[in-house]
């Protein structure tokens, strides 16, 4: 295992997020402003992140609803968890403003080491 694989990461949004190594993280994401996300939408963030599964992050749990998600996730190596929501964000919520001919849909994230 590289050293690297162990390292913390802290990063800083409304409140300190800590990624330490592989560890299995627990991530809420929820929309801008509370926006009801209509079934195609959901099918859209749940398409996303399901593409980043054994990419970015190896997933064991995925609960999308209609104005926000849960998942529960190992980092894969050298994927942090910056690298990993952004990839799963900025396509989601692009393809949806798109799909919906809006603007606006995401909203905060939180998550918590398990």
């Amino acid at each position: 295992m590289s050293p690297r694989y162990l390292e913390r990461a802290v990063y800083h949004r409304d409140l300190p997020h800590w990624q330490i190594g592989i560890h299995p993280l627990f991530v809420t994401m929820s929309t801008f402003e509370s926006w009801q996300l209509p079934p195609l939408a959901r099918d859209i963030v749940f398409h996303h992140i399901r593409r980043q599964d054994c990419v970015r992050l190896n997933l064991a749990v995925l609960a999308v609803m209609p104005e926000h998600v849960h998942m529960v996730f190992r980092p894969i190596e050298r994927h942090s968890l910056a690298e990993i929501m952004d990839s799963i964000r900025g396509p989601s919520a692009h393809e949806i403003n798109k799909s919906l001919a809006r603007r606006g849909v995401c909203g905060t994230v939180t998550f918590s080491i398990g």
